[in-house]
């Protein structure tokens, strides 16, 4: 498999971060900001020989009823995004803010570089299991710490345990709440998971881990939950 390469990308149009995974020889991509307000088309032509890689936006722009190529470089973006921000208020939100999308030019079995998220102090959490056949959903209250979730066992215990799914682990995967500075984090983290587990469709590999967001969807085994805070 071809070396890969990270590169940290700002949307010109909203200033998201974007965290880029390609091979280390492309050259250019084109891609839609992420972010669910923006979806603008971003070109960019990397530098591979610089090390860590470059970049630069392409922007097709009339003038005198002729179409030119704008090359707009990585300073120039920084310096125009200060500019924005200056003068602006920062909130306790805000202030925190780090890359909040990825982009993965491989196949979706590759590990996704995740970035952290910070999210105010919240009451109450909650783990859902998701039930099928029209049964009523078993909601889990979710506490600072580590919360192991797993099947059924009477001897290898978990802290949420599912009956009734044998392609689910004893301990298949916990969810960890952690404080920083009145800020709280909320990871997943993939422990002796014998078959795939997912969030969001994406796979996290056997002793990884991802943050988590409200309203992700994560599978173990057969079984669905959602990660919320209603």
């Amino acid at each position: 498999m071809d070396a890969k390469v990270i590169v940290e990308v700002t949307c010109p149009y909203c200033h998201s971060k974007i965290m880029m995974k390609k091979k280390v020889g492309l050259s250019s991509m084109t891609i839609k900001c992420p972010q669910n307000d923006c979806g603008k088309e971003l070109n960019i032509i990397f530098d591979t020989n610089k090390n860590p890689q470059t970049y630069k936006f392409i922007y097709e722009s009339k003038d005198r009823g002729k179409k030119k190529t704008i090359y707009k470089n990585q300073s120039d973006k920084e310096e125009n995004e200060f500019d924005n921000q200056r003068g602006k208020t920062i909130y306790g939100k805000d202030k925190h803010k780090t890359p909040n999308h990825h982009y993965d030019d491989l196949d979706e079995e590759e590990e996704v570089v995740t970035p952290k998220k910070h999210h105010r102090l919240r009451d109450r959490i909650y783990l859902t299991h998701i039930m099928w056949f029209g049964l009523r959903n078993q909601k889990y209250q979710l506490f600072e710490g580590t919360t192991t979730i797993g099947r059924y066992d009477e001897i290898d215990i978990s802290d949420i345990m599912i009956r009734g799914d044998e392609t689910m682990s004893r301990k298949s995967a916990a969810i960890i709440i952690e404080e920083e500075d009145g800020i709280y984090d909320y990871k997943l983290k993939v422990l002796n998971a014998t078959n795939k587990v997912t969030v969001n469709n994406q796979r996290i590999k056997e002793g990884s881990e991802t943050y988590l967001d409200f309203g992700d969807i994560i599978i173990l085994g057969n079984s669905k939950f959602k990660f919320d805070n209603h």
